[in-house]
């Protein structure tokens, strides 16, 4: 079942005010995956055309429910690894524990990826006044507002500024300095991150790119997130280790380029200061 939620049980929650509480539901037959529009109000679209009954959906298909997008990123039943009993959880995740190797967690069978929709419009980083008026606006709206409202603000303006930049994370030590936490990300349903990622930052204490044909060896999480290219920026205010700012891609063509990486910097320099002026 996938919807809105609210007090109805969901399998697949969208925060997505044009969703239906109910919006519609996915199921396995032994011919493949189904999708059935459940008399949503606004209707359920594949491949850009409404849909009026139950249709069979294939990997790389593309359900549009209200304004959510989401994609199947895999629904082939001939695989041998999947294990059908697993077919609908969400194994999200939202802190890094620095002092574990790993963390174990089941492998979802199938996997239902949601794509926020994006402006049309590309901010690039050589526009030095749309820069400017970011930092002015990051500042306003940490200083104005409690932590958990202006950092959510800051993470879709840093997804806005930074072309190419698909998702976006904050994460902040826990006072016993050996957890991270995700402290907002954007899109708002799942935090995309790459946990070695984190430790190299961290590790580093320095900012670099990531792409993932640079690296024929990917993590677990880089691959369940489809992550192909990313920005990563270690928190520091002086001596004090905050956090870690990432933000990636999951286009094959993104390429990042060093004033991507310099400007990701500068706000990763700047955030910090903010953060603990509002907590003092």
């Amino acid at each position: 079942m996938i919807g809105r939620g609210e007090k109805t049980h969901i399998h697949l929650r969208l925060p997505d005010p044009m969703a239906s509480r109910m919006h519609g539901k996915l199921w396995l037959c032994p011919d493949g995956f189904w999708y059935e529009d459940t008399n949503s109000t606004h209707g359920s679209q594949l491949n850009g055309n409404p849909l009026k009954k139950p249709v069979r959906v294939h990997t790389g298909d593309v359900l549009i429910l209200g304004e959510s997008k989401l994609t199947i990123v895999r629904a082939d039943i001939s695989d041998d690894d999947l294990d059908l009993d697993e077919l609908f959880d969400m194994h999200i995740r939202d802190r890094v524990h620095l002092s574990e190797d790993q963390i174990d967690s089941p492998k979802p069978c199938g996997q239902i990826k949601v794509l926020t929709q994006q402006s049309s419009k590309s901010i690039t980083t050589a526009e030095t006044k749309i820069a400017a008026e970011f930092f002015g606006k990051m500042a306003n709206d940490i200083s104005c507002r409690e932590l958990s409202e202006g950092l959510p603000l800051v993470i879709k303006d840093i997804v806005s500024l930074i072309e190419q930049v698909e998702r976006s994370v904050i994460l902040l030590n826990e006072s016993n300095g050996q957890e991270l936490v995700v402290t907002s990300c954007y899109p708002a349903h799942e935090a995309a991150f790459s946990t070695a990622l984190i430790k190299k930052t961290l590790e580093e204490k320095k900012a670099f790119i990531w792409e993932s044909h640079q690296n024929p060896v990917l993590s677990e999480s880089a691959k369940r997130l489809n992550i192909k290219a990313g920005l990563y920026s270690p928190l520091t205010f002086g001596p004090q280790q905050l956090g870690v700012l990432c933000a990636d891609s999951t286009s094959p063509e993104a390429n990042f380029t060093d004033e991507d990486l310099s400007l990701f910097v500068s706000i990763a320099q700047v955030l910090p200061a903010l953060i603990l002026a509002k907590r003092d």
